[in-house]
């Protein structure tokens, strides 16, 4: 197999699965409910529960592109700021989505046309162990302590102290620890499984060639 070949559909199915399983995740607004709910997050805004899903739809809505501004009126202004870099963080993972999915798609046009099932096989083998490998490195990494990690995870992301809030702001009393802690098992999740389905895919369409190879053997 070209070497190259091979590290760009390695790459773009790695980052499109990433890339994928965080946008699903974490902007799902089933999700964003059931947190709601599991943390009584109405009782601690004393909200009405249409008024706190409201709030918290649009967050969803706003770091999709829906809407250009969240509610000034419930947000703090650095709340606000922050969620404009929290926006653009998330534009650029739609971007590696997008850029992962073209790479991908040639890579198999690519091979299917010439063929090569065989080295398709071995790139989505090799795709699935990287991906639980990768979880298995996030698991090393929250292994210091989810406040470590969180901490680690906003200094590396974020260039400024925004994320720093008050515990009462209201950011915080939306979104409280645990709802993050949910969503990133979720996620760990996702990619463990997928990188499982995308190995065992890779196996199978091994094996379908194979097979292939020995019966044309057998009929020459």
């Amino acid at each position: 197999m070209r070497p190259f070949v091979f590290v760009v559909g390695l790459l773009s199915f790695v980052f499109l699965t990433i890339s994928s399983i965080i946008l699903l995740i974490s902007l799902s607004p089933r999700l964003y409910v059931h947190g709601f709910e599991k943390y009584d997050v109405y009782a601690t805004l004393s909200l009405s529960k249409e008024d706190v899903n409201r709030e918290g739809l649009d967050v969803v809505s706003y770091l999709k592109g829906g809407i250009s501004q969240l509610d000034a009126e419930f947000f703090s202004q650095q709340a606000l700021v922050h969620m404009e870099d929290v926006r653009g963080l998330f534009a650029a993972v739609r971007w590696l989505f997008y850029l992962s999915l073209v790479f991908a798609a040639v890579v198999i046009g690519y091979l299917l046309k010439v063929r090569k099932f065989d080295q398709l096989g071995g790139i989505l083998i090799w795709s699935g162990v990287v991906l639980i490998g990768f979880v298995l490195l996030l698991g090393l990494f929250s292994l210091t302590g989810w406040e470590e990690a969180f901490t680690r995870f906003h200094k590396i992301f974020f260039r400024n102290d925004l994320w720093l809030f008050d515990p009462s702001d209201t950011l915080i009393l939306l979104f409280p620890d645990g709802f993050f802690q949910d969503m990133f098992m979720y996620m760990a999740t996702g990619m463990a499984v997928f990188g499982v389905v995308v190995a065992i895919s890779g196996m199978s369409l091994l094996r379908f060639w194979k097979v292939c190879v020995t019966m044309n053997k057998v009929s020459t």
